[in-house]
């Protein structure tokens, strides 16, 4: 059977927590005593190719790591400067737009000036704006710089980090996020503590977690998709694709055989078209004779995730989820 690629687990919008233009924050938090980010990064540097034929096949062989160990130089950083106080002080959509094109042409050289006036800004909708231009600068290959922001005093620029890391699953970053997001955890359960991590915060780190492969996360990301999957789908779908892997299925599966609502069957299916293996079939498939449609369809677009690498079907109606069901029952 030809295996189809699983590109589409983060072709969705990425959210921001807490940076929503509607101004939704989280509660303050102080940076977390956890071991230092940078200290557990996986920084080796790439080795250099001899030419451009052989870095592409190194590439595909899996022998360059292109996670940067540095963000960029600026050519011209009081120029930079200039755009990111356009970006943060727009007065017209114009504005906001010319300045985010200028600071998309700097590229990621830009990231450390965004991210120090994410940590200043007040105003949500200058945030939002700083967001979405950060957005256009950085991805895969910035995550371990990223991640060094975890334990920054905004909560702001700690919740993009966090969603940034975890819309781009870094196998790298295993150990680090999973001592942030158990040190955060311990802090939360301690009476003493002052200040503990927001739920947001808490959220935010457990799908940075699951995306690095880190399982202690999923427990709570599957909690968040029992509560909110429509607003998450997207976010959680590309965090727990790093979960992906027989260790992360069985968990998810005993939590499917477990549960005792068709809620929490369908939170279980939903993750499990990211995280689930060709092993998880045989378990995943008895659910296509549930009696609860939504549980039907959760069943469907798990197995469409798991053994075609497609992504859901959005509302299924009854009759097609059947004929859909029946489908899935010959091929399984």
């Amino acid at each position: 059977m030809k295996h189809r690629s699983h590109a589409w687990l983060l072709s969705g919008p990425v959210l921001a927590v807490a940076l929503a233009p509607n101004g939704a924050t989280c509660p303050s938090a102080p940076a977390p005593p956890v071991v230092a980010a940078a200290s557990l990064l996986q920084e080796s540097t790439p080795r250099p190719a001899d030419s451009p034929a052989e870095g592409r096949a190194a590439r595909a062989a899996g022998e360059l790591d292109e996670h940067l160990v540095a963000w960029p130089d600026l050519a011209d950083e009081p120029a930079a400067k200039r755009e990111v106080a356009r970006v943060r002080k727009a007065t017209s959509d114009e504005m906001a737009a010319d300045a985010g094109a200028q600071i998309a042409a700097l590229g990621a050289a830009a990231a450390p000036l965004l991210l120090d006036a994410l940590g200043k800004e007040r105003d949500p909708e200058a945030r939002a704006r700083i967001t979405g231009a950060l957005d256009s600068i950085t991805a895969a290959p910035h995550t371990r710089l990223l991640a060094r922001e975890w334990a920054h005093a905004s909560e702001f620029v700690r919740a993009y980090t966090l969603d940034r890391v975890a819309a781009f699953p870094d196998a790298g970053l295993l150990e680090t996020a999973r001592a942030h997001y158990l040190a955060l955890v311990a802090r939360a359960a301690d009476p003493k503590a002052r200040r503990p991590p927001s739920d947001g915060e808490l959220d935010s780190a457990a799908r940075a977690a699951a995306s690095t492969g880190a399982l202690e996360g999923l427990p709570r990301c599957l909690e968040q998709a029992e509560r909110d999957w429509k607003r998450l789908a997207p976010t959680l779908r590309a965090a727990c694709s790093g979960a992906k892997g027989e260790a992360g299925a069985e968990l998810l599966i005993g939590k499917l055989t477990g549960a005792g609502t068709d809620a929490a069957r369908v939170a279980a299916l939903n993750l499990l078209a990211s995280v689930g293996t060709k092993s998880s079939v045989s378990v995943i498939r008895r659910f296509l004779d549930s009696n609860a449609n939504n549980v039907r369809v959760a069943t469907i677009n798990a197995l469409r995730g798991i053994v075609d690498g497609e992504p859901p079907i959005e509302n299924l109606s009854v009759f097609t989820a059947i004929e859909e069901a029946k489908r899935w029952k010959d091929r399984t």
